[in-house]
């Protein structure tokens, strides 16, 4: 629906922006990515929360996975491996947008966006490489959480084996309610 001329727009809200580098390594519990409480009633029966983090990875070592977990309130709505990493001391570039969504109730929500690892190759300038795809995809998930009480959104992420040479970066994170 297009707005008339002179009606009002509505901005997105904020809720979190994550500015400080968060440095995942050297362990195989599930570290927070990013977290965030969602207030009580915020997604309502038809409003979207979404999140975006960019980022670097990096494995020297060895032949590592990374697990990546979505979870709202206490339902884990994505849970996956990724593909095996080689060693190499190239660093690739990381993006994740999910979309935390009311499906026409508070007690049903939906989950989609993307997760996404760069090539892991030397550009000119920078991290990542646009020349060669990496891996990662699109997910989708679901859960039948109250949200007219506070909840938790979060992603975490965990090595398959600790060591310090395995990083993963999140560098820049904003989490924000879409509003229409």
């Amino acid at each position: 629906m297009t707005p008339d001329i002179g009606e009002a727009y509505s901005y997105n809200s904020v809720l979190a922006v994550f500015n400080t580098n968060n440095d995942i390594t050297n362990t195989t519990t599930g570290t927070d990515l990013f977290s965030v409480s969602i207030p009580a009633n915020m997604l309502g029966t038809d409003k979207t929360i979404r999140a975006q983090m960019t980022g670097t990875f990096e494995a020297n070592s060895g032949t590592p996975t990374m697990t990546f977990k979505v979870i709202y309130g206490t339902t884990t709505m994505f849970q996956d491996v990724s593909a095996t990493l080689s060693a190499s001391a190239v660093k690739g570039a990381l993006e994740i947008i999910l979309y935390l969504q009311a499906h026409n109730a508070t007690n049903s929500q939906e989950l989609g966006g993307a997760i996404r690892l760069g090539n892991r190759a030397a550009p000119a300038a920078g991290v990542g490489d646009i020349a060669v795809g990496g891996t990662g995809g699109s997910i989708q998930g679901a859960a039948t959480e109250d949200s007219t009480t506070a909840l938790n959104f979060k992603m975490t992420l965990s090595w398959s084996a600790a060591n310090s040479t395995y990083h993963c970066i999140r560098r820049f994170g904003l989490v924000e309610v879409l509003r229409p």
